[in-house]
């Protein structure tokens, strides 16, 4: 089974870096942890499918809040809404994989564009403008129960 995230990293990250889970380096989540029985070249390709219509993602640091299951704190997004319209068209395109997600209240739906606030590194600021260039597939390395993420693919926004 492939565990696997969406994220868009706000530094540069090296196709094959191995992070620890815990503490990555800023990064605004696509798609948080989910779990599919589909190889990951069909889950990239879904991705790239889905990111592949928008030109890099502008947003700015909003409010606190703690989001979640498990009430993770993160730094909301304001955006013109395509960051959610890019997401809910990902989560379409996982559901022919049979993509499971590991906390329903973060995708569809329940999806916000946001930073989790990391331990660290830097936070984002209220007000603060993101650029978002490139979108990066982790594979969670150790299944349900990963500590590492390994940069499995990135391809830029255009």
């Amino acid at each position: 089974m492939l565990h696997f995230a969406v994220v868009a990293f706000l530094d540069e990250v090296a196709l094959g870096d191995e992070l620890p889970l815990d503490d990555l380096p800023p990064h605004v989540v696509l798609l948080d942890r989910a779990a599919t029985e589909a190889d990951l070249g069909q889950v990239t390709a879904a991705v790239e499918l889905a990111y592949a219509s928008h030109g890099p993602f502008v947003a700015v640091g909003g409010d606190d809040d703690e989001l979640g299951q498990d009430a993770r704190p993160a730094t909301l997004l304001d955006d013109d809404g395509s960051l959610t319209v890019a997401h809910r068209t990902l989560v379409l395109g996982l559901r022919e994989l049979g993509v499971r997600v590991a906390d329903p209240a973060l995708a569809g739906g329940g999806y916000q564009p946001h930073v989790p606030v990391p331990e660290g590194y830097d936070r984002v600021d209220r007000g603060e403008r993101l650029e978002l260039r490139s979108v990066a597939v982790l594979e969670l390395e150790g299944g349900a129960r990963a500590t590492t993420a390994r940069v499995a693919e990135q391809f830029p926004l255009i």
